[in-house]
């Protein structure tokens, strides 16, 4: 799991730079470190990173399942616990972002599950033959139009 956070973080992290970090993170990249982001920036980065991680990168980039998803929300609250402990992140950030953290683990699951009965619920639905105007069809059986 860290290593797909890390992953993400190198990927997007140089997105929220700032001028003089951006400049020392793109020398360090276009000489071909394509871990800069996470080689020469300080892990205060990693809490800006949380939401971009959890909301996005484990959802449409990795399309991780739901054991996955959980397992990110379970990592990634007990690295923001870990991260305060260290003095890194301050106390009530940590906090927010454990309950973010939490969120991502219960929520995405949720939705991976609904998503799952739609598409179920969709193959017993008709629908309408792209090759006519005139029949629906269900499970590839043309249906007269009531």
């Amino acid at each position: 799991m860290i290593d797909l956070f890390r992953d993400c973080m190198n990927m997007y992290g140089p997105n929220i730079l700032d001028e003089e970090d951006e400049k020392r993170w793109r020398e360090t990249f276009d000489n071909g470190d394509e871990d800069a982001f996470t080689r020469l920036l300080d892990a205060g980065y990693i809490e800006s990173m949380l939401s971009e991680f959890l909301g996005y990168f484990m959802i449409r980039k990795v399309m991780a399942v739901q054991g996955l998803l959980l397992a990110a929300g379970t990592v990634t609250k007990k690295l923001v616990t870990w991260l305060a402990e260290q003095g890194v992140i301050e106390r009530e950030m940590a906090a927010a972002q454990a309950a973010r953290a939490a969120d991502a683990a219960r929520d995405p699951p949720k939705a991976d599950r609904l998503a799952e009965a739609l598409h179920r619920s969709s193959l017993k639905t008709p629908h309408r033959d792209p090759d006519t105007t005139d029949r629906w069809v269900e499970e590839g059986i043309p249906l007269p139009i009531s």
